[in-house]
């Protein structure tokens, strides 16, 4: 009996062993948590150890457009309108856009203070390969929900959209960006984008800045 037991065992195990080398279990091992922690804990410890407002900026930038995808985040907020732009109209909108997007994205995680943590709750991997990092900014007295969401290019997995408190990035420009074209043109679009973003850049000039610690706003009106 006891031989019986042990071969069952056996048989039990191969089958086992070779049942994970035909389909093996899809496994990330959370790198797609890996790799955002990282760039936002060096984008926290520049806001916290790097007085230099103009270098702290340009070094969270660089650091922010390598995890971004714009030219992903452009052809998704676009939609349809996307597929009636030229190469040259794509290049320059992705470029505009990402430089919005990064202004947007930096103002808010500016507002961030030591009295605050982010918590990384989890992470989603769906069978399309896109994934879902949900995050959690934990204050004295309220919480944010922050989801990013990512695909994975080359060997890094990069946002091409991101959620505050349910209001998501792209839904929220898409439906600006469709209604502004339907009412007017795309050029009007992209000529309104351009004032937006000298606008911001005039405002960091003059150090307008939000608080630290307020709460996030909406994302901007074009």
């Amino acid at each position: 009996m006891t031989h019986k037991n042990n071969l069952k065992k056996t048989v039990l195990f191969l089958l086992m062993l070779a049942f994970l080398l035909i389909f093996p279990v899809r496994s990330f091992s959370a790198e797609v948590t890996d790799g955002m922690k990282k760039s936002i804990d060096e984008i926290l410890s520049l806001i916290k150890n790097e007085p230099a407002k103009k270098i702290r900026r340009e070094k969270i930038e660089k650091i922010v457009n390598s995890r971004f995808d714009y030219v992903e985040m452009s052809k998704r907020a676009l939609a349809k309108n996307w597929n009636d732009r030229t190469p040259d109209e794509r290049k320059e909108f992705s470029e505009v856009f990402g430089e919005l997007l990064r202004n947007t994205y930096i103002t808010k995680i500016e507002k961030y203070t030591t009295d605050e943590r982010i918590d990384y709750v989890k992470e989603l991997i769906d069978e399309e390969g896109t994934a879902t990092l949900k995050t959690l900014i934990v204050k004295k007295d309220d919480e944010i929900p922050v989801d990013y969401r990512m695909i994975k290019k080359g060997s890094e997995w990069v946002c091409y959209d991101f959620i505050i408190e349910n209001v998501s990035m792209i839904r929220n420009y898409r439906s600006q960006f469709g209604k502004i074209i339907s009412d007017s043109s795309y050029a009007d679009l992209l000529k309104r984008m351009k004032s937006k973003i000298a606008k911001l850049r005039e405002d960091e000039e003059k150090g307008e800045e939000h608080k630290k610690g307020d709460k996030p706003s909406k994302f901007e009106d074009i």
